[in-house]
């Protein structure tokens, strides 16, 4: 997600923000994969309640890349990832890497909503 010069809701201020994204996400195949957040700012992330990603504090764009996680193929994992705006240009993204696969946004297939079993029509 990019928030340009503006917040992550109508009428936020344009800086000085934290949001909170939980879901489940669900691998294809029984495999390692590696997740990645791009962002510019404080970041953290957690799958099924473990932090695989801890960079918060204010900095520059930067890519920061866990160590594998193993996925059962078809079982939902609890997802947690927590931004925090300083100033300048708000952004914050959550990729994976399969093995095998190039590093590419999460597809909304296999993104769900804590209170809902089918895949999310918006991305997390």
């Amino acid at each position: 997600v990019g928030w340009a010069q503006g917040g992550p809701v109508q009428g936020a201020v344009r800086a000085f923000f934290s949001p909170r994204a939980t879901g489940h996400v669900q691998g294809p195949w029984s495999c390692r994969y590696s997740f990645t957040t791009v962002s510019n700012n404080g970041v953290r992330l957690w799958i099924d309640n473990v932090e695989v990603i801890h960079h918060w504090s204010a900095h520059g764009a930067a890519k920061d890349t866990s160590a594998p996680v193993n996925l059962t193929a078809g079982q939902k994992y609890d997802v947690k990832m927590e931004f925090y705006e300083n100033s300048g240009v708000a952004t914050a993204r959550l990729l994976w890497t399969p093995p095998g696969q190039a590093q590419a946004a999460i597809p909304q297939t296999q993104l769900y909503s804590p209170a809902v079993s089918a895949p999310l029509l918006e991305p997390v």
